[in-house]
C-alpha cells in the first residue's frame, strides 16, 4: 500500500478511478478516461509551487486569519457595502490615474474581483482596528498605512502559527492560533493569483502523474516510499555529478536546489518520475549501463581537459566586432604572445596580466574541465585537440582571440562513475517512456478552466 508518508500528495480520486465528490463541471482534463478536478489541481499546486504558494499565498492567508480573528475579537464589523465601497472607490481611482477600471486592471494581473474583495476587507479590517473609518484614500495617507503595518506586524508574532508538514493533521496547510487552514483552500486561492503558464504547466505535471500511474496499474506496481527515497538519491547524485560535488548531504543538495524533502516527496512531478525510475528500473541491467559509458566515455569525464585561457578582444564594449585590420592586429599579438610563452613565460601570470576576459585573468586564466556538449565553442574545441602542457595556436571566438593550454586531461574507469552513469541511464529511458506514453495517451480538455 502506498504509505501515509506519500498519502496527502495523491489527488483525490476514487478507488475505480472516478474523481470523489466532485461534479462533471469541475473537470478539468481527462486522461484515457480518467478526470482530473478543480480539486485535484488545487491539492496539487499547493505542493508543486510551494515556494510561490509559502510566501506569496500562505503569507495572504495567514495575514487575512489573523485579521479576521482580531476583528471578531473587537467585535468590530466590516460590512459587504463597506468592502464594496471599497473597491467603487479603487475603480473610480484607477479610472483617473490608469484611464482603466478595475476589472480590466484585475484580468491584467491574472486576479479576479473575488479575491480583490477578500484583501479590501482585510485592509479595511486593520483600518478600523487602527482607529480608522476603512476608506480608501485614509488607507493611502502615511500615517494610517504605518500604523496598520505595526499592527499587522504585532498581531502576526503575538500569534501561534504552525506550518510544518510533519506537525499538521492530514490535508491542513496550518493552524493559525489553534484555527485550521486546509491545504485546499491555500491551492485555490493560489489558483486565483498564479499566472496561466505556471497554471498549465502544473496542469501538465499532473496529467503526466496520471498517465504514469496508471501504466504503474497496468503493471500491478505501487509508488512506495523506497521509490521516493530512490529518486531523492538519483536527484542528489545527478546534482553532485553535474556541480562536481563529493561527500555532500541530500539535505545540503536539496537545500542548494531549493527543495525540501518533505514538500519534494508530495509534488506530483516527482512522484511521476519516481513511478517512471520504477518501471525503467527492472529492465536497466549492468550491461547497460556499461554500454552507455562505453558510447561516450567523455559524458562522464573521460579524456576531458582542463584548460586555462587568455582572451584578446575582437569586439567593442557594444559588441560591434573590428574592422578586419583591427582584427589582424589581435591576431598577431596573440601570435607574438604564444612565442613568449612558449620561449618560459608563465601562462598564468600572462594571463592576469594581458587577458582581457576579466572574470577569467584573475584566476589566471583558468577555465576549469570542458563539458564535450560544448564542443561547438571553438575554445572547447581546440582544448580537446591538445596534449597536457600544450598550448593552441591563436583561437578565434565570439568576442576575440584566444589562447588556449590544457592543464590536466581527466581519466576514468568505469567502475568509479558506474552510478552516475546509471543515474543518466534511468533519467534517459524515464523521459523516453514518458514521451512514449504521453504519445498514446487520450487527453481531452474538460468544461472546468484554469
Amino acid at each position: 500500500m502506498v504509505g501515509a508518508l506519500i498519502a496527502l500528495a495523491l489527488p483525490s480520486f476514487a478507488a475505480d478511478g472516478t474523481p470523489g465528490r466532485n461534479q462533471e463541471a469541475d473537470v478539468l482534463s481527462k486522461v484515457n478516461g480518467e478526470a482530473i478536478t478543480l480539486k485535484d489541481f488545487d491539492l496539487a499546486l499547493f505542493w508543486n509551487e510551494r515556494p510561490i504558494v509559502q510566501k506569496e499565498i500562505m503569507d495572504f492567508l495567514i495575514q487575512e486569519r489573523v485579521v479576521r480573528q482580531e476583528v471578531s475579537r473587537k467585535g468590530v464589523s466590516v460590512k459587504a457595502a463597506e468592502v464594496d465601497e471599497f473597491a467603487a472607490d479603487t475603480d473610480r481611482q484607477l479610472r483617473s490615474t490608469e484611464k482603466k477600471s478595475l476589472l480590466e486592471v484585475l484580468a491584467a494581473r491574472g486576479a479576479d474581483l473575488s479575491l480583490f474583495k477578500r484583501t479590501a476587507e482585510l485592509t479595511i479590517g486593520l483600518c478600523l482596528l487602527a482607529g480608522g473609518k476603512g476608506r480608501l484614500a485614509e488607507t493611502q495617507t502615511p500615517d494610517v498605512k504605518a500604523k496598520m503595518g505595526e499592527l499587522l506586524a504585532t498581531l502576526l508574532s503575538s500569534a501561534k502559527i504552525e506550518t510544518d508538514p510533519d506537525k499538521l493533521e492530514a490535508g491542513v496547510a496550518a493552524t493559525i492560533n489553534g484555527e485550521r487552514l486546509m491545504i485546499e483552500e491555500v491551492g485555490r486561492t493560489a489558483r486565483g493569483m498564479l499566472d496561466q503558464e505556471t497554471k498549465m504547466k502544473n496542469l501538465g505535471y499532473l496529467q503526466a502523474f496520471v498517465m504514469v500511474r496508471q501504466e504503474m496499474g497496468r503493471r500491478k506496481l505501487e509508488l512506495a516510499p523506497a521509490d521516493l527515497d530512490y529518486q531523492v538519491e538519483l536527484l542528489c547524485a545527478q546534482r553532485t555529478s553535474d556541480i562536481g560535488e563529493k561527500n555532500v548531504s541530500m539535505t545540503d543538495v536539496l537545500k542548494s536546489l531549493g527543495r525540501e524533502p518533505k514538500v519534494l516527496r508530495r509534488q506530483s512531478d516527482f512522484q511521476a518520475r519516481a513511478m517512471l525510475t520504477r518501471l525503467v528500473k527492472a529492465e536497466t541491467t549492468d550491461e547497460d549501463v556499461r554500454r552507455l559509458f562505453a558510447s561516450d566515455p567523455a559524458r562522464f569525464g573521460e579524456g576531458v581537459p582542463k584548460a586555462s585561457h587568455i582572451m584578446f578582444k575582437t569586439v567593442d564594449a557594444r559588441g560591434r566586432p573590428f574592422s578586419s585590420a583591427d582584427d589582424l592586429k589581435v591576431r598577431a599579438k596573440a601570435l607574438a604572445l604564444r612565442e613568449k610563452l612558449l620561449a618560459g613565460e608563465d601562462f598564468a601570470a600572462m594571463a592576469g596580466k594581458y587577458s582581457e576576459d576579466k572574470d577569467t585573468a584573475e584566476r589566471g586564466g583558468m577555465l576549469g574541465f570542458l563539458d564535450k556538449a560544448r564542443i561547438v565553442d571553438p575554445v572547447v574545441a581546440a582544448a580537446y585537440g591538445l596534449k597536457i602542457g600544450e598550448i593552441s595556436q591563436p583561437v578565434k571566438g565570439t568576442s576575440g582571440w584566444h589562447l588556449v593550454k590544457v592543464m590536466e586531461i581527466k581519466h576514468v574507469a568505469f567502475e568509479g562513475v558506474k552510478s552516475e552513469v546509471r543515474t543518466r541511464l534511468l533519467a534517459e529511458r524515464s523521459s523516453q517512456l514518458l514521451r512514449e506514453l504521453n504519445k498514446k495517451a487520450q487527453i481531452e480538455a474538460g468544461p472546468a478552466k484554469l
